[in-house]
């Protein structure tokens, strides 16, 4: 069988949007997983979520991860880095799994270069 050759040039723009989808897919699926066994994780920033050599991601830090939360309004910590603080969280009137979400949009938002 011939092996066949592509002879592709990309773009550095093309290579990163790629990338970045890659890193953002991977991370949704890691918080599905987490809410399928009602975990809340309270810490998802770009650094703690860390590529290993085969380039899939791991998420580190789950000291202030929260388990059994099952509702919008079960949780009522009042944790994480204030960078990425749902505004939930600020209104102390309890939180759940849409703050995961707040932050993996601020996550991504940061690192967007204007």
């Amino acid at each position: 069988m011939e092996k066949v050759s592509f002879n592709v040039q990309y773009s550095e723009y093309e290579l990163l949007f790629v990338f970045c989808n890659n890193i953002l897919l991977q991370t949704h699926k890691t918080l599905v997983d987490f809410f399928n066994y009602s975990l809340l994780f309270f810490s998802l920033k770009p650094e703690n979520v860390i590529l290993d050599k085969e380039g899939y991601i791991r998420i580190s830090d789950f000291g202030l991860s929260k388990a059994n939360v099952d509702s919008h309004n079960s949780a009522f910590s009042f944790c994480g880095t204030p960078e990425y603080l749902a505004p939930e969280i600020l209104s102390k009137n309890g939180h759940g799994k849409p703050v995961d979400w707040w932050a993996l949009g601020k996550s991504f938002n940061s690192k967007r270069k204007d």
